[in-house]
């Protein structure tokens, strides 16, 4: 199963970057100082004038009303300010002023005037009308004269400026007034032939528009009035009419809205008496006696008055009812006449409040021309001008640029920043292992101890006899020390010391070789037996360093039933024997999978107490996954500097999954700039002064 491995960074491995690339640092560092500090010594003295000046804001209006065409507010106002000091046509009056006399040609001065127009600055104090006018340049009795001048032209330009607007102004206010009296005229003269067309005496119209809409109010509410009496009328006529063609007598009771204030219900009343007394009269007397007639022609009478008033209230109704057609008819009339004055009325009045208004307004507008025309005439006559001079540029005598403290600080902060950055950038583009720190991020694989690098010493003594035996022939070098350490850890590490120990690396050339013979060497030292196998049956090596005849050895006792002690060499070291490798066999995998690898691991166990197994690399070939199986640990050489990251996370992942018994990481040809361990420089002197006392 994958380990993932987190990895952390501490301020401890910054710092250990940056002693490990100091060179690169200090020389960045010395590069960028001497080259600001020189170049800034070697600059030409800037010296910069200053001039101040007051803007206020300034937005004349000829009339009070806006005007598009004008500046529309205070920003684009200053806006446009600086861009006049800045014109071209304000350079070329200063090379006037600077040099009368001298005569350029046309492209001398444009170019003379652009060059002023680049070297001028303008930079406004922010939250007041205050404006600093800058040049900078060499000789500071020059920028001087130059800004000065700068700044009076500028004044001068605005002050003409403002006298030709007020001369223009009040020539378009004198022909703007000789339009108006025109029209104020025509205006006039139109109105007083619109009363004269329609005979208006009083010019107060909206008088006869209310007496007229009162009396069409009144009007209105009596025709309203006769409208519902007509309406009772006809309907009392049309009963009338009814009733008499049906033969139904007409009394108060079927008219009775009409018959109570009448004589009539009186009338009515004392025929029911009479009626009354007759009934009586008959109950005494003979129909023909005279009190009973003398009754009959009373009651007789009194009908007959009944009938004639009741006539008289029928043509009364009628008369009634042809008096109010006939007013009804005479209040429409009159409020037909009355809405044909309202109606002209209005026409004439919204014609006349026309005619009338534009008399209004022209006579105004008179008035207002005529009164800024006085203002605009007073005002042009006087030289004011909205800039104001604050203070005038004097002699520079400390220059701006070059500021040395300034540009020496920049140089030390960025010389130290890109020094930094290069080394950890290096760093970053080496992929390779270096140190235990390296070790202990990316595979976090015990670490059995660290090998110097001894490589410089190998090629001094390399015409000499067996370099590689260096704890054999320096045992008290560095290396020497550092292999005795890598045996410490392996024998006592844990409670059962390993027995079969197989060394390998991920690549050739990483030192696994001289790893398995010195380990040997410094095991043998301590009085024990120790044998030393060359297991890489593809490229071995371990004759040539001990330097004996490799016809015999482990590949032949693979193969052949022999006694395996037989072919066993012992070395001029003490307590230590080799079994090289024997004839190079065709097929080395299926070799070491056999059982007699087995048996002969077995063998070896009783013989010996400790075997040392140098096995293959482990990317090129499997030999070294089937060694591990008969192996209580396995040395995983690392040659600092060489070894990439990715090919030892994946070579460790290898040995981590197939479950060996212990795992180890010696760190092989480590420089002295790669570890920042205190004791790996008392290492470095140690055997440094071990080699001085040899060559001598």
């Amino acid at each position: 199963m994958e380990k993932k491995v987190e990895v952390k960074i501490h301020l401890k491995d910054y710092l250990y970057i940056l002693k490990k690339r100091m060179w690169t640092v200090v020389l960045v560092f010395i590069f960028l100082l001497l080259t600001v500090t020189i170049a800034t010594f070697k600059q030409v003295k800037i010296y910069r004038a200053v001039c101040q000046i007051m803007i206020e804001f300034s937005a004349d209006r000829i009339v009070s009303f806006p005007d598009i065409s004008q500046v529309s507010g205070y920003r684009e106002y200053f806006e446009t300010q600086f861009k006049i000091i800045k014109s071209r046509s304000a350079a070329l009056e200063v090379i006037n002023i600077l040099f009368p006399g001298k005569n350029f040609t046309e492209d001398e001065k444009l170019s003379l005037a652009d060059e002023i127009r680049e070297r001028i600055k303008v930079n406004p104090i922010k939250g007041t009308n205050l404006v600093n006018l800058e040049v900078e340049g060499s000789d500071p009795n020059e920028i001087t004269s130059l800004v000065n001048t700068i700044s009076e032209v500028y004044m001068e330009k605005s002050l003409e400026s403002k006298v030709n607007d007020y001369k223009t102004a009040s020539g378009w206010l004198d022909d703007q007034i000789t339009s108006v009296i025109l029209k104020m005229k025509k205006a006039e003269f139109d109105l007083q032939k619109y009363r004269e067309n329609k005979k208006i005496i009083s010019p107060k119209i909206e008088d006869r528009q209310g007496s007229v809409m009162d009396e069409l109010t009144l009007v209105n509410v009596e025709r309203n009035q006769l409208k519902s009496k007509k309406v009772e009328l006809e309907i009392s006529l049309s009963q009338i009419k009814s009733m008499t063609e049906k033969g139904i007598d007409i009394d108060e009771t079927t008219l009775p809205g009409f018959m109570k204030q009448t004589n009539l219900p009186g009338m009515r009343q004392k025929t029911y008496a009479i009626k009354e007394e007759i009934a009586k009269l008959e109950k005494t007397y003979m129909p023909k006696h005279p009190r009973v007639v003398r009754a009959k022609e009373e009651l007789t009478a009194l009908q007959e008055n009944i009938k004639n008033e009741i006539r008289t209230i029928i043509e009364s109704i009628q008369n009634d009812y042809e008096l109010t057609k006939s007013k009804e008819g005479i209040l429409n009339e009159r409020r037909d006449e009355l809405n044909e004055e309202a109606i002209s009325l209005l026409e004439r009045s919204i014609q006349y409040n026309i005619l009338d208004r534009e008399v209004e307004i022209n006579r105004n507008l008179y008035d207002y021309l005529l009164k800024r025309a006085g203002e605009i005439n007073v005002t042009g006559s006087m030289r004011f001008s909205n800039i104001t001079l604050v203070d005038k540029a004097t002699v520079p005598k400390v220059p701006v640029a070059p500021n040395k403290p300034r540009n020496i600080l920049l140089g030390t902060l960025v010389g130290l920043i890109l020094g930094c950055g290069l080394a950890f950038f290096l760093e970053y583009l080496d992929t390779t292992i270096r140190s235990i720190e390296d070790i202990e991020h990316y595979i976090n694989i015990p670490l059995l101890g660290f090998v110097p690098s001894f490589s410089a010493y190998i090629k001094r003594r390399e015409k000499r006899s067996n370099p590689e035996l260096v704890s054999f022939t320096h045992p008290k070098s560095t290396v020497a020390e550092c292999y005795r350490a890598i045996r410490t850890n392996l024998l006592f590490s844990s409670d059962h010391p390993p027995k079969v120990m197989m060394v390998t690396s991920s690549t050739p050339e990483e030192g696994k070789t001289i790893t398995s013979v010195n380990l040997a060497i410094t095991m043998a030292h301590s009085e024990k037996r120790v044998l030393l196998i060359d297991a890489d049956l593809r490229k071995s090596r371990i004759h040539e360093i001990f330097k004996i005849e490799n016809r015999f050895g482990f590949s032949t006792i693979l193969t052949d039933s022999i006694d395996p002690l037989s072919v066993i060499i012992k070395t001029k070291i003490p307590y230590l024997s080799v079994l090289t490798s024997g004839p190079l066999p065709k097929n080395p995998s299926e070799l070491l999978m056999s059982l007699r690898m087995r048996e002969l691991i077995n063998i070896f166990r009783n013989n010996y107490d400790f075997i040392l197994l140098d096995s293959p690399p482990i990317l090129p070939v499997t030999d070294p996954s089937i060694i591990a199986r008969y192996s209580d640990v396995v040395c995983f050489v690392i040659r600092s500097g060489v070894t990439g990251k990715d090919v030892v996370i994946k070579n460790a992942k290898k040995f981590q999954e197939l479950e060996v018994k212990r795992l180890g990481v010696i760190l092989n040809d480590v420089s002295k700039q790669d570890s920042n361990y205190y004791y790996t420089e008392y290492y470095y002197s140690y055997y440094n002064r071990a080699e001085d006392l040899e060559s001598q």
